[in-house]
């Protein structure tokens, strides 16, 4: 399966997600993947694992501005303009 990303970088160094918690079955994840919940040390053992970062959608992202990871994921760091982000069902 081919990778698809959306970014204008060429290889990007890695992947950010937030998830929405209601109807996930939590206790078969911590079972199978207890690193999904591992945020430790900037969410290391995530980056290792995963190659990215995995985030509960409605959680303070940034502590500041106090906005939810799905709110940060569509700001531009750079330029603190809007952007797209994608929407994925399992």
């Amino acid at each position: 399966m081919e990778a698809l990303f959306v970014t204008k970088k060429r290889r990007p160094g890695d992947f950010d997600a937030c998830y929405v918690e209601s109807g996930m079955n939590f206790s078969l994840l911590r079972v199978k993947h207890p690193i999904f919940f591992d945020f430790n040390y900037e969410r290391k053992n995530q980056k290792l694992t995963f190659y990215g970062e995995f985030l509960p959608s409605t959680a303070i992202a940034d502590q500041t501005n106090q906005i939810s990871y799905l709110d940060f994921f569509q700001i531009d760091k750079e330029t603190g303009t809007a952007k797209g982000i994608i929407g994925y069902k399992l």
